[in-house]
This record gives C-alpha cells, sequence and structure tokens, in this order.
C-alpha cells in the first residue's frame, strides 16, 4: 500500500508538471509511473514549501511572490537556452511577442498577470528549490538586471 503523504507529494508532481494520466513528463522526457490515471483536481496547487502544506489558488486568486528576469544565455538556462520546459522555442514567441515566464508554483501553459509586467505564459520551469517565484523571460541580461528581484502582485488569469 502506498503512503499517503508520498502519494499526495506524486500527485503534486503531476499536477505541477502538467500530467494527467498513467505518463508523467519529466525534464522532457516521458517516465511511466505504473498507477492508474490522475486526473488534475479543480483547484490549482499554488506551491508548496519545505514542511508546510501545499496553498490551493483558485481562478482570479492574487498573492505576492518574488519575481526577477532571466534572459536566454547557457549562463542563466542550460545548453539549450531557447528551449523551455514545456518543449516551445521561447526565443522565437518572445520575438513574435508573446510574454513568457518560468515559474514551478503554476503549471505549464498557466497564464498569470504579474503586476507592473504583464501577462505571461507559463511555459519554463526553475531550479527545484524556488517553488514560490516567478522568473520573467526577457531578450538580455541588461533588461533583466532593470527588472531586479521584487515581490509582486500576481494574478492567476487561467490554468
Amino acid at each position: 500500500m502506498l503512503n499517503p503523504a508520498v502519494f499526495c507529494l506524486f500527485a503534486l508532481l503531476l499536477i505541477l508538471t502538467g500530467c494527467t494520466g498513467t505518463e508523467a513528463k519529466i525534464h522532457g522526457r516521458a517516465c511511466s509511473v505504473g498507477a492508474a490515471p490522475v486526473s488534475a483536481p479543480e483547484p490549482i496547487v499554488e506551491a508548496t514549501v519545505a514542511n508546510q502544506k501545499p496553498v490551493v489558488i483558485t481562478q482570479q486568486k492574487t498573492m505576492t511572490l518574488e519575481v526577477s528576469a532571466y534572459s536566454s544565455s547557457i549562463e542563466e538556462t542550460d545548453s539549450t537556452p531557447c528551449i523551455a520546459a514545456d518543449n516551445s522555442d521561447i526565443c522565437r514567441r518572445k520575438a513574435a511577442g508573446e510574454l513568457i515566464c518560468a515559474s514551478n508554483a503554476f503549471p505549464l501553459g498557466a497564464r498569470i498577470h504579474v503586476d507592473g509586467l504583464g501577462t505571461c505564459a507559463v511555459a519554463d520551469r526553475m531550479n527545484s528549490r524556488y517553488t514560490s517565484h516567478v522568473d520573467w523571460y526577457v531578450l538580455d541580461k541588461k533588461t533583466a538586471r532593470k527588472i531586479g528581484r521584487k515581490a509582486r502582485t500576481i494574478t492567476v488569469v487561467s490554468r
């Protein structure tokens, strides 16, 4: 029998990675989980912080999270800086005018409004230590430094 705490953590992983079913995509790789299909519940799980219960939010929920910015450089990302966690080319999406952000607090594809910056699509993930954070995607480091790091009001537009 599966420990309830392990099951909850597993279900949270599926929700945060946007998976529903017996296949989980972790870091772009399909991983068979060998369990019955799991569908995401109606509420969105915002984030979990070590030793704390997950915070459940619904659409149009407003909260304050730390926001910073990043650009597509190998120093700030990985060896494929334009390919996001959702396997899209964020360099092309940004060039087409789309606003992109990274966050572990929201499912991939969610749209969130960041006060002072605009409404972005969550297309990328951050280092796992950042559970309640949003990283705004910009084209260069100069712009990222100008945005800085500060607490901003976040509103979930859609999940």
